[in-house]
């Protein structure tokens, strides 16, 4: 009788990024001494090579992500326990992110009073449905969207976004792409483009700014699916679907330009985000006194985090702030004009019409 521990094969389509590693360690850290495993990078010219193999070796289990060379019923074919992780296939046990709390996530982050949100993939897929549900239950009107693939469509695409725009991207690559064809669409990330995506790999560090990104509980996943994969071997009663949080946000500068800046710059942000909001005028003289700077100083230190003058800035935020106030019918140009700390309807239509000399 063989006292071998089992061999479990964990298939993936590639160890080498830092998603698929964070998983790596997960499921090596519960595998330890308990099983013996082998990693199958699988494409779709290696799909057979590995099935070839599995029919002259069998293993015991196998824990997958599902990619297109084994989707639609193979996996479940092989005659051993199952487990897939991040996209499911059809009826075998999944171990997945939240992936609503991932879009409930993007909607509070990028749901700001002033801005334009919209969610936007190249495809649709069954985990990119499931974060639209998070998404339109917070922000049941902003809109999804689908990416043109080819680059001449996503410039006009994003020329063709509001001017304060926010978008939640269904993956880092998707955003980085934006955020690499930005400049030819005249957008600015980080001042007139917000960009979010999901995934927290390290090409997020390879822009500028740096990508904001939610990052996925892969190390936990990895050790929930050694976990079902225990009770498949011993003939254990498991769910179909197991969902793994917590989710974090990683807040950089393509969502939140002042994300890394000095504090008494941000706190200066808030009072001005406040204060128009409010429909106050924003007192400067007052916020600066304490930080013993001087409005030169701070000048300098504004432009350089925000890519524009503090009162470029600060008409930027009237401007968007105004537009949304004006969707609502019940108000008039006097109203909204005071709601954002201008004098007159005469103002308001000078900032709407694009200049900055408003005072």
């Amino acid at each position: 009788m063989s006292t071998q521990a089992p061999l479990i094969r964990i298939l993936f389509p590639s160890a080498g990024n830092g998603r698929n590693q964070g998983f790596l360690r997960g499921v090596s850290n519960a595998l330890r001494e308990r099983y013996r495993w082998t990693l199958d990078l699988i494409t779709p010219d290696t799909a057979e090579v590995f099935l070839a193999r599995h029919r002259q070796r069998p293993c015991d289990g196998i824990i997958a992500l599902p990619t297109r060379a084994f989707r639609g019923g193979l996996l479940a074919s092989l005659g051993v326990p199952v487990v897939t992780i991040l996209i499911p296939d059809g009826d075998l046990p999944a171990i997945l992110p939240d992936d609503v709390g991932i879009g409930s996530l993007a909607a509070r982050h990028l749901g700001l009073e002033g801005w334009s949100p919209c969610a936007v993939s190249e495809f649709s897929t069954p985990w990119w449905e499931e974060r639209l549900r998070g998404w339109h239950a917070r922000l049941p009107h902003a809109p999804d969207l689908q990416m043109p693939v080819d680059d001449p469509g996503a410039i006009a695409w994003l020329r063709g976004l509001p001017p304060r725009a926010a978008v939640f991207c269904a993956n880092d690559h998707l955003a980085i792409r934006l955020a690499t064809l930005a400049p030819e669409a005249g957008r600015v990330v980080g001042r007139d483009l917000r960009l979010l995506g999901v995934d927290d790999a390290i090409d997020c560090h390879f822009v500028s700014p740096a990508l904001s990104s939610i990052a996925l509980p892969l190390e936990e996943i990895g050790h929930r699916s050694v976990q079902t994969m225990a009770r498949l071997l011993t003939g254990a009663p498991v769910p179909a679907r197991r969902i793994v949080a917590p989710l974090s946000l990683i807040v950089r500068g393509s969502s939140n330009p002042l994300a890394h800046a000095e504090p008494w710059l941000q706190d200066l942000a808030e009072h001005l985000h406040m204060a128009i909001a409010a429909g106050q005028r924003p007192r400067l003289q007052q916020v600066l006194a304490p930080l013993g700077v001087s409005p030169s100083t701070v000048e300098r230190a504004w432009k350089a985090t925000l890519g524009c003058s503090m009162m470029e800035w600060i008409q930027d935020y009237r401007r968007e702030l105004a537009r949304a106030r004006l969707t609502d019918g019940d108000r008039s140009l006097d109203d909204v004009a005071r709601s954002v700390g201008l004098g007159s309807a005469r103002s308001l239509r000078r900032l709407l019409a694009g200049t900055n000399d408003v005072t």
